[in-house]
């Protein structure tokens, strides 16, 4: 049995999921930030404001989106605890409109203000991911009870900043838990230098929100800062990758042993390999001569979790 994420008809789209504008504290003004996703190819782009939501589709064209989003938070300073969200909605959505504005979530305890944080995004009938765990120096146990199961796995934005990025060591260890969790690359663009770092190929059937949204439910997508992923599928115990020149491609996979293929002249476009019959999870990475990186979301063979 052929077993993948990614959907079977429709194609790729290029889309940034979290990025800011003058709307709340970034440098760009929502025109700007727009014009420079639109310069670079993306077909999606959400401006995920904190505590106000956008929803305008004044800038939408042929080949691009603007995804209705808004970014909310619960902190607090002592232990340093912060958590985000974010959350993407449609057009179509009448629980919310243009401008509209959130509070933040006071922090009492940490569960109770995760989950009312969400809470307060799925009641408006948001799409949630959690945000840059690194940067907002939590542990896994702190967040891994949450209804979502998507997280950024790099935001290109606390990375420009902090010069560092543990976000795919969560991501690791909460698919060990057995929940398939899809991974995110983002901007979280506030000034210039923080945009256009990392990004996600979404696999859609149609070219709107709604059908976007769907994908990201479904893990029909890749996380990159570069490398081009074009199929990744499990048949048989056999590993299928399909990709853009590549010098690395590692094929990560638990409970057992995945293996990493390394080529200096980045010539690997395509490989075949065989895994244990006892691997409940496989993913990839792609690495390219410049040390970009493509992340596939895992695929789960529920039969063998018991093998955790």
């Amino acid at each position: 049995m052929k077993l993948t994420n990614f959907i079977q008809k429709g194609k790729f789209y290029k889309a940034n999921l979290h990025a800011h504008s003058t709307n709340s504290d970034g440098k760009l003004s929502q025109e700007e930030a727009v014009s420079l996703y639109k310069d670079n190819g993306y077909n999606f782009l959400a401006l995920s404001e904190h505590n106000r939501i956008t929803q305008t589709d004044k800038y939408d064209t042929k080949d691009f989106k603007l995804v209705p989003a808004v970014e909310l938070h619960s902190y607090i300073n002592n232990p340093l605890t912060i958590h985000h969200f974010v959350g993407l909605t449609t057009m179509d959505n009448k629980k919310v409109h243009d401008g509209m504005r959130l509070e933040d979530i006071p922090f009492t305890n940490n569960r109770e203000s995760v989950l009312a944080l969400e809470k307060r995004l799925t009641d408006l009938d948001f799409l949630t991911f959690y945000c840059h765990p690194t940067w907002s120096r939590v542990e896994l146990n702190q967040f891994d009870f949450i209804s979502s199961n998507m997280m950024e796995i790099y935001n290109w934005g606390t990375i420009f900043s902090q010069a560092h990025n543990k976000d795919v060591t969560y991501w690791e260890d909460w698919n060990r838990l057995g929940k398939p969790i899809w991974g995110l690359a983002n901007d979280d663009g506030h000034r210039i230098e923080q945009h256009l770092g990392g990004w996600n190929m979404i696999k859609c059937e149609e070219f709107t929100i709604e059908s976007m949204l769907e994908s990201l439910k479904a893990g029909s997508f890749y996380a990159t800062t570069g490398p081009e992923i074009h199929d990744f599928y499990v048949e048989d115990d056999i590993v299928h990758v399909k990709c853009s020149p590549a010098s690395m491609v590692s094929i990560i996979t638990m409970s057992k042993w995945g293996k990493c293929y390394r080529d200096p002249s980045a010539s690997i476009t395509e490989i075949e390999h065989e895994i244990s019959s006892s691997a409940y999870l496989i993913r990839i990475e792609v690495h390219d001569r410049e040390g970009n990186i493509a992340w596939s979301n895992p695929i789960i063979r529920p039969e063998n979790l018991k093998y955790r």
